[in-house]
This record gives C-alpha cells, structure tokens and sequence, in this order.
C-alpha cells in the first residue's frame, strides 16, 4: 500500500513523460512521412527534367546536323553544274570575258555562297564574289591581258564589267583548294582560311577537278562560302539565351558558334584560328575542357556523348555528335542548354511544396500535444480512484470510465487519422497529376522528334530507324526491299519567287498528296530534308518501286500547282528515284539510299518531272 502511494505522489512527472512518448515518436513519422514524399516528388522532377534537356539538345543537335548536310552540299552540286556545263560545251574555259559574266549570274542565284571560280593549269583564273564593302558582286580575272595579275571589277546589274577597282598579286595554282584538289584528282574541301586582303573574313572552298576524256587535266572549279553564315543560323536555332551552340574541327580549333565571338583573332593585320580551349566564351571553354578531360583527344569522339558541364554554381546539359561527309570535313557539334531553363519552375514548386509540409508538421504536432492530452486524462482519473483505495476505502467500486475516454479518444484519432489521410492524398494526388504531366509532355516530345512540324509526316530520324529495322527484317525473310527518293523541281527558284510561306504550302502540299497514294500500311512517306522526300516500300522490286514513284509524279502534276519559275512545266514537278534491293552479307543499307540517290540524280540531269529507275 506504501509503494503505490508512493507511485501516485508524483501525477505530474507521470503525465509529462506520457505526453512525451507519446507525441516525440507520432511527430517523428509525420516528419519522416512528408520529407519522404517531399523528396521522391523532387526527384521525380528531376530525372523527368534529365530526359526532357537530353531530348532538347539532341534535336537541336540533329536540326545543326540536316542544316550542315545540306548547306555545305552546294558548292560541290554547283562545282558538278559548272564541270558539266564545260563539258557538254556551255562554258568556253578560255573566253574568261564569258564566263565571269557566266559566274557572276550564279551569285545572284546562290546567295549563300561568297565566290565562284576556276583555274586553268596555264594559271589562268575567273572568279566571281562578293568580297567588297557593300556586298556587290565583282568578277576576277587572271590571264595573259591582266599581265597574269589578279584584276577585280566592279559590275552593274546586269554583270558587266564597268570598272577596275582592284589590282594585285594573286596565284591560283598555289593555292591549298588547286593543289590538293589535283593531287587526290577527286572533290574535296580545302582547309580552312582567312582571305589575304579581308582577313576579317573566314571561308573554306570546295574544289572540282576537271578532266578530258583522255584523263587530261583542264581545270578546277572551286566554290566559297563564309563560316559567317553558320555561325548566323547558330545565333537564329539557338533555344536558349543562356545556352551555346558551336562547332569545332578536330585539332580544337572553332569553326562556328552561337556566341558573338569570331572564331579568329588577329595578331596585327594576320588573323590566326582560334582554338575553343583559348575561347574568351565560359561555356564553350569550359566544355572543350571538360570534354578533353575525360575522353582526352577530341579526335577519340566516334560518337555522340551527352555531358554536364559545371561553370561555378551552373550546370549545363550538353551532347557532342560528330558531323563529317563525303569530301573529308569531320567535325564536332556541340550542344549546351543550362539546366535553370528546366529547374526554375521545380525549384518553385519545391519551395511551395515545402512550405506546405512544414504548416503540415506545425498542424499534427498541434494535434499531437492535444491527443497526448485525451490520453493522458483517463489516466488521472485512475489515478484519483488509486487516491481513494489507498485511504482505506475498499469497498469503494472503481468506475471504469477510462473505456469512455478511451473510445472518445480513439473516434478523435480516427478524425486526425482521416484528416491526415485527406492531406497525404492530396499530395499524393498532387504527385500524381504531376506525373501525368510529364508523361504527356515526354509523349508530345516524342512525337516532335519523330515528326517534321511543316508537313506533319515522320521526319529524316524517323526515316532512318524505319529502314533500318525494314532492312533487318528483309535480310531475315530474304525479299525485296523498295525505295523512292524525290525532289520538287526547281523548289529554290519557287522559293525566291513565291517567298518561304509560298515554298512552305507547296512543302505540305505535296507531303499531303504523296500520303493519299493509295499504299500498304506497312509502307512509309518521310520528309528526307528540305524539299526532298523518301519512301520506304517493303516486299517491292524495282519496278514496283518506279510504278509507286509514277503514281506519286501524277498525282502532284494533277494538283496543278503554278509555278511561274519552273523550267520543266508551269506546274510544281518531281523527279523520282526509285531502287530495290534484296538485302544480304555482301551489301549495305547505304547501297539502297545510293542507288536511290542516284537514280534520283538520273531523273534530274534527264529533264527532271520523270521517274528513273
């Protein structure tokens, strides 16, 4: 009896220690619990925000990639023009009055390129550019009349000569573009130059060695074009303010970038290549630097890679993907978005959401010390009854009410319990909604990636892997394999005429018509790039394939789209190239685009609005 009166002395430390075992491990899970769901809903943001920046720069990275394939495509096509414009006996070689005139109307059709020209191995030259303050056309000329000086003159409107601006020392069969372009006696790129007296200009030439039928050397024709110009379409892609876009050949040095910087610096009049690691550009800097840090010589990059880079507190998603061609340029183009453009909006929604659970933990630590409270009154009053029996009075009966108490207590439990539940359903529900949005989000990207957003049919990534999986299969069952290349003649002309929107509609237009061809479901319509597209034709031979591609020619002709411009028909045209292959060890997927390609360019040179096969 003495013991438990001792026991009942100290009510207050009694119930002090409840309320504290009680509310310290309930507060504890409720902190656990919200800071769990805090965090893996971060998380989910985070890696959701990883694959949406991977996908972003590497379609700005495959945008670069068709803008390249085609861009620097032709000097070398007006290199072929001008070859067999000289050989089908167009152009006289040796009448330089006539074809500098002849090269002068090729700038005001080619505006992106910066010189056109050709030398004789008798050192004779006739070239025509755009080199002088205000963008006019000049004509070069280098013969046994200049004295085998380089004279430019300045020309009207129509491309004749007026006057003599320009006089100097120049010698075309020393130049990098005639001697290496004679020595491989095949199309190539020269290296890249500063002009000798425009050093301010930055270009590369596309050169053409020319033959008789005896394999006797006539010529080189050569096509310039300014970096400058990609550099500008860099500024014009670039989607983001803070990101950067550049390309770099593989020694480090800077073909073109995003950023205002000049890929060269001068040291007095001479102007020396600048190499992205000595980039005065944080971002472009710092990526060579983090790239060359882990793979070592950029020449070791085979293909493409995705990085971070971090300058300081920022980090950036960033992708490297060779670029090369046929005629020996292999280059790098690399990719930077910072990661603020994707984590703004998430860091403040993780501020909103934290806020929330903290008011979230005040409100059950509230609760906590209130149930703390109802438990520890039935308590009490068992302590009062102890109170009563320790005074002698034993026949007093103990009522029990604590099981009231208990049961109201448990119904208010139940009440925090439910409320509890409402919150973390909401949340979750929150989660979830969030979820949902970034899943649709990463359906919608996944649907821009594979289709091209003019024509709104699959674009060239689309195209690619298509074929390659068809080949695969073909080479499994062993049967044909079908393939149709085409081109709206005369599309540039079209353009410069009916103005982009104009080139734009005849684009979706003709995309429209070659979808409603009556077609297997199993067949493919691609937009290839630029006005060209392609058609993926499984279980087809050859003539299948041209019987497709003679459909598609009608159907376009019928539309009867005007085209005031074209030099085939007063109607927008195609020409088509059609192939079949039986895929086997002894062939490639290249040898069908090829044949393609080939036929295509067949259909052009014969008159264009044809089929060839």
């Amino acid at each position: 009896m003495s013991s438990l009166k001792k026991l009942c002395d100290r009510p207050l430390i009694h119930r002090l220690s409840l309320q504290a075992v009680l509310i310290v491990p309930f507060v504890l899970q409720i902190f656990v619990a919200v800071g769990m769901v805090g965090y893996l809903s971060f998380r989910n943001g985070q890696e959701s925000i990883n694959r949406l920046a991977n996908q972003l720069v590497g379609e700005v990275n495959d945008r670069v990639h068709q803008h390249l394939d085609s861009y620097l495509a032709v000097p070398h096509q007006i290199n072929q023009i001008n070859a067999d414009a000289a050989r089908s006996r167009i152009l006289n070689l040796k009448d330089l009055e006539t074809t500098g005139r002849y090269l002068w109307q090729q700038m005001q059709v080619y505006k992106t390129l910066s010189y056109i020209f050709y030398a004789l191995p008798s050192g004779e030259y006739s070239g025509a550019g755009r080199w002088v303050d205000g963008g006019m056309t000049t004509i070069d000329e280098v013969s046994p009349r200049t004295n085998f000086q380089d004279y430019s003159y300045e020309t009207d409107a129509q491309g004749h000569r007026k006057k003599l601006i320009f006089k100097g020392i120049y010698k075309p069969l020393t130049e990098d573009w005639y001697l290496n372009a004679v020595r491989t006696g095949k199309p190539m790129w020269s290296r890249i130059y500063n002009w000798d007296n425009s050093p301010e200009f930055i270009s590369i030439s596309a050169s053409l060695p020319f033959y008789d039928d005896r394999q006797k050397l006539i010529g080189v024709f050569g096509s310039d074009f300014l970096l400058s110009s990609i550099s500008k379409f860099l500024k014009n892609l670039k989607s983001s303010q803070k990101g950067t876009i550049f390309i770099v050949e593989r020694d480090g040095n800077l073909v073109a970038s995003s950023s205002e910087e000049s890929p060269f610096v001068l040291v007095g009049k001479t102007a020396r290549r600048l190499s992205a690691s000595q980039s005065t550009a944080p971002l472009i800097r710092g990526a060579i630097t983090d790239l060359q840090r882990k793979i070592g010589q950029l020449q070791f990059i085979k293909v493409e890679r995705y990085f971070d880079v971090q300058l300081g507190s920022d980090r950036y998603y960033a992708l490297v993907r060779p670029w090369q061609d046929q005629y020996g340029l292999n280059w790098l183009v690399i990719v930077i978005i910072p990661e603020s453009d994707f984590m703004e909006q998430i860091n403040a929604n993780t501020r909103t959401s934290l806020l929330l659970c903290l008011a979230s933990l005040a409100i059950a630590t509230i609760l906590g010390i209130y149930t703390s409270r109802w438990i520890a009154y039935p308590i009490l009053k068992l302590q009062q009854a102890s109170e009563v029996i320790t005074n002698g009075e034993l026949d007093h009966s103990v009522e029990v009410k604590g099981i009231y108490e208990i049961e109201r207590l448990a119904r208010s439990f139940n009440q925090m319990t439910v409320q509890l539940k409402s919150s973390f359903g909401e949340l979750e529900d929150r989660v979830a909604e969030r979820t949902t949005s970034l899943q649709q989000a990463n359906l919608r990207l996944l649907e821009l990636a594979n289709s091209d957003g003019l024509t709104k049919i699959p674009n060239r990534r689309y195209f690619d892997n298509c074929l390659a999986k068809e080949w695969q299969r073909h080479l499994r069952e062993q049967k044909f394999l079908g393939l149709v290349m085409l081109d709206i003649d005369y599309f540039k002309y079209y353009n410069d005429y009916y103005g982009h929107q104009g080139g734009d509609e005849v684009l979706l237009r003709v995309a429209q018509i070659i979808n409603q061809v009556p077609r297997r479901a199993s067949d493919l319509v691609a937009r290839y790039g630029g006005e060209e597209f392609a058609v993926i034709l499984p279980n087809t031979s050859v003539e299948g394939a041209f019987k497709f591609a003679e459909q598609i020619r009608e159907s376009v002709l019928s539309l009867e789209i005007p085209h005031a411009r074209s030099q085939v028909s007063k109607y927008v045209t195609l020409s088509l190239g059609a192939a079949a292959m039986m895929p086997n060890p002894d062939n490639k997927l290249e040898d069908l685009i090829t044949q393609a390609d080939e036929a295509l360019y067949q259909a052009k040179k014969l008159g264009r609005n044809q089929s060839f096969a």
